[in-house]
């Protein structure tokens, strides 16, 4: 299933409030004849109006901004010979980075892993987390790896603050690669260690604030309190058999947009069904 990887840069005045905030994302440049590259585009808050960020040819996939918004990561591969139709990042194994002020890409790290990397999100001290195969790494500052997790994007999620990782591992991997007795564990970002279990839950998401986390039980989402890391909202589904897919937070941390797999009629892809949860009216 395609997705669309969005990241935000924000920008603050001098008298400590947001003056505007900027989102980055990656999509396809059309061209009239011949191959069409994933490029980046970027657009103030407030406006669909994009612009383009990029002209090379090369796929621009999962975008990812520093935490200072000099650089934008994203992930490509440059011996990539996917046809028009495939998913840029789908087997993609090269991270680059994009320079706001000089327009200038850069490759910083590549692996031979052919199941690709994905970008989980960037740490306090400047460190870039991917998933590559069944492995989460810390790339570029202080590396570290945390081995049988979920390959996929929502294995793992950092806090507003970059200083906490909420990642599912597994018991025990099958042969196909799938958790079992996957755990969502709390983990310190600057040494991949420190791990605190907060429960059997899949598709983590920090709120905001950095005070709760969203997640998929087996019936549904919960929030669990960070603090107490305790459950203070569960939401049950009418239709448990549908896995999910994406967990998003409001700005303000009031609805949390929940995503499954649902039922298409037998097609090859399944169709995205998505619920908005008012997450005030439940606490």
């Amino acid at each position: 299933m395609q997705r669309i990887a969005v990241c935000c840069i924000f920008l603050l005045t001098q008298s400590a409030g947001w003056l505007d905030a900027q989102a980055v994302l990656s999509r396809r440049d059309y061209a009239a004849q011949g191959r069409t590259w994933r490029q980046l585009w970027i657009a103030n808050s407030g406006t669909t109006e994009f612009r383009q960020l990029t002209h090379t040819a090369r796929d621009h996939a999962e975008p990812l901004c520093s935490r200072d918004g000099k650089l934008i990561y994203f992930v490509s591969d440059r011996d990539g010979s996917r046809s028009l139709n495939a998913y840029a990042g789908a087997n993609d194994r090269e991270l680059w980075a994009f320079d706001r002020q000089s327009g200038r890409e850069r490759l910083v790290w590549q692996t031979s892993d052919d199941d690709g990397l994905h970008l989980s999100g960037t740490t306090a001290d400047g460190a870039v987390l991917a998933v590559v195969g069944t492995e989460l790494r810390s790339l570029l500052r202080h590396p570290w790896q945390i081995g049988k997790i979920d390959p996929a994007y929502n294995a793992a999620s950092v806090s507003p603050d970059g200083r906490t990782l909420a990642i599912v591992i597994a018991g025990s991997l099958d042969k196909q690669g799938q958790n079992h007795d996957a755990k969502l564990f709390l983990v310190d970002t600057a040494t991949g260690r420190s791990r605190v279990s907060l429960g059997n839950y899949e598709a983590p998401a920090w709120s905001p604030d950095g005070r709760r986390i969203a997640a998929f039980a087996e019936d549904g989402p919960v929030i669990v309190d960070v603090a107490t890391r305790k459950e203070i909202v569960r939401v049950r589904w009418p239709k448990t058999d549908a896995p999910p897919e994406d967990l998003i937070w409001s700005p303000d941390g009031k609805y949390l947009l929940a995503g499954l797999y649902g039922e298409n009629g037998g097609g090859g892809d399944p169709q995205s069904d998505y619920f908005l949860l008012n997450i005030a009216a439940r606490n």
